[in-house]
């Protein structure tokens, strides 16, 4: 019973500081503000949390967590074969928090927001795929620049965004850049 109390008090302040951060950036946000719209007392707060830093930092550890959970095999070497995958943890980041996003398009989080999500994303991805920093920098720069276009692409389309438009939209993207991969590699032979 406990646990799920934590749960549910952890949930309500994440989600009243993903509301605050779509208006404000984090260093304009008060511990009182938060606990009035999560509705709680500031001592439940700090049984939970050091400060609304500790709070943000634990947010953002949420939501990688989230990203690595629903990546979970998906790797560099096989984001063309698995593309339906890829597909769906963008379109359903995207069609989840499509209220917010719209909300936060023009503040400092939507920047945050979608850099937090690139980042969390092709880190999973490197993990998965057992990347070192240093030895596979090309590898991990072109994962970078897949899903930030990708990302980019959904992103622009936020004011009509429309879940299948984006599916198809996205997989016909990576067919282009796996046709492009399999061009430069000299292996492209127009059937696959």
């Amino acid at each position: 019973m406990a646990d799920r109390r934590i749960e549910r008090t952890r949930e309500m302040v994440f989600t009243a500081l993903t509301g605050l951060l779509s208006e404000k950036s984090i260093m304009k946000i008060t511990v009182t503000e938060l606990c009035d719209i999560a509705n709680i007392n500031k001592s439940i707060f700090y049984l939970h949390f050091r400060s609304i830093d500790d709070c943000h930092e634990q947010w953002k550890e949420l939501v990688f967590s989230i990203i690595k959970e629903r990546a979970n095999g998906l790797t560099y070497y096989n984001l063309y074969k698995k593309k339906d995958v890829l597909v769906r943890i963008l379109t359903d980041f995207f069609a989840n928090n499509y209220d917010l996003l719209v909300k936060a398009k023009e503040s400092d989080f939507g920047g945050e927001i979608q850099f937090l999500f690139i980042d969390s994303l092709s880190k999973c991805i490197s993990d998965n795929s057992g990347f070192d920093s240093e030895i596979n920098a090309k590898e991990i720069f072109i994962l970078n620049y897949i899903i930030s276009g990708a990302v980019y692409a959904c992103f622009n389309r936020i004011p009509v965004f429309d879940k299948e438009k984006a599916t198809a939209l996205l997989s016909n993207l990576f067919d282009f850049l796996n046709f492009l991969k399999r061009e430069h590699e000299g292996k492209y032979d127009g059937n696959n």
